[in-house]
């Protein structure tokens, strides 16, 4: 069954999207994509609360995207939609399952991905190193460990300070996606914890500078518009975690020529973004990784009239793109907020104890400030307030919340 209890949208679309995955991010390609598709979300929970979007038409039921459960259901979904449904998936979880899935794998559904082979790589953490190392893309040492044993090893070559990761996108490290190690006699307690890790574990130099994304669409191997935008703060205190807040940068030759070089050795098509660290300092900059995927924090495309949705559309459908979708020329400086994941970093850091009275109210400023001075945020938006209107109530629901006794 599906649920049309906040919508009813009887007008023929050319195209039905089908929606993977109920992240923040979901709610922009829903927004964008609603008035001109039908839009359909296939929804396993989630905090992104899309469902209550305006721009979504109907909502269908579909397992964890983890469940051996979820590629069968998927394929039944498929055949009660329209043989026009394009998949659009959104985070790692769905692309990685969508590689278990027979009607994507055999071409016979189109998705807004590279082709399987290629998303299977880009996920990969250790061959997206091997290849930028091939390209001669400047990075950071690193070593690749199977067990902990060879952990201790693996420290000592690269030396500290270092962080250690899984090198799968879906695993944490330590419970952790980057654990940071900033003296040797820390290992002996972690690999104290054990137990042995499901996949194998990237120990890397602990590079300086700030995360900037660069938001390519590529056309067989060659890119035919990007953007880039500089994380000015994250979730966590120490900058590591989620994007907070950013900004769009002028395009860097340095990171446009190490993206050209990632999308034609793969021979990429579609849109994806890449990762640098970049020294404010020296302009040193150090590849981080390959991403088949919007990003979290994409919308900052958005004040910068990048069409990025529109064009990963397009070039899934095999489209032409209008040269309006991907300005060569962008506004520098256009700020993206995410106001919620802000306070939530803010409230663990403080239940934690990794800031202090002082540091709470600096952070309470930057909230603030950010919040003002956003030309977009990543869920909020005066013509589809519900979806964030709902997390807000969800959240302090939670928190007024008395304990049973």
């Amino acid at each position: 069954m599906f649920d049309l209890s906040h919508q009813a949208n009887t007008m023929q679309f050319p195209t039905t999207i089908l929606i993977l995955g109920n992240h923040r991010n979901a709610l922009s390609v829903a927004r964008r994509l609603g008035t001109q598709h039908r839009v359909v979300l296939g929804n396993s929970g989630g905090a992104g609360r899309v469902e209550r979007s305006k721009f979504v038409a109907e909502t269908w039921p579909l397992p964890d995207a983890n469940s051996d459960r979820f590629p069968d259901a998927l394929e039944s979904l498929l055949q009660q939609l329209p043989d026009a449904t394009v998949l659009f998936p959104i985070g790692d979880v769905e692309l990685f399952a969508l590689l278990r899935v027979p009607s994507v794998l055999e071409g016979r559904v189109r998705a807004v991905m590279p082709s399987p082979d290629i998303a299977a790589e880009c996920l990969n953490k250790t061959a997206n190193l091997e290849l930028a190392s091939k390209l001669q893309i400047p990075q950071v040492d690193y070593r690749h460990v199977e067990q902990l044993s060879e952990l201790q090893q693996a420290v000592h070559e690269v030396g500290c300070p270092c962080i250690i990761k899984s090198d799968h996108q879906l695993s944490l490290a330590f419970g952790k996606k980057a654990y940071r190690v900033s003296d040797p006699d820390e290992l002996e307690s972690l690999i104290a914890r054990g137990p042995e890790p499901e996949h194998g574990l990237i120990v890397q130099v602990r590079a300086t500078g700030l995360r900037h994304n660069v938001y390519f669409a590529a056309d067989n191997g060659r890119v035919v518009g990007a953007i880039e935008a500089r994380v000015l703060r994250t979730t966590n205190y120490d900058g590591s975690g989620f994007t907070v807040e950013s900004e769009s940068v002028p395009l860097s030759d340095a990171l446009l020529h190490s993206t050209e070089q990632l999308v034609e050795a793969l021979g990429y098509h579609g849109i994806g973004n890449t990762q640098f660290l970049v020294d404010p300092q020296s302009g040193n900059i150090s590849f981080l990784e390959i991403s088949p995927r919007l990003g979290a924090a994409f919308a900052v495309t958005i004040p910068c009239e990048f069409d990025f949705v529109g064009a990963a559309l397009a070039l899934a459908l095999g489209e032409p793109l209008r040269p309006e979708m991907l300005p060569r020329q962008y506004p520098a400086g256009r700020r993206l907020a995410w106001s919620f994941g802000d306070l939530q970093g803010l409230v663990l850091a403080a239940r934690q104890g990794e800031v202090g009275t002082a540091q709470v109210g600096s952070w309470l400023y930057r909230i603030t400030r950010s919040a003002i001075r956003a030309d977009i945020h990543t869920t909020w938006s005066w013509r589809d307030p519900r979806p964030t209107l709902t997390i807000a109530a969800s959240a302090l629901g939670k928190l007024l919340r008395l304990p049973a006794h």
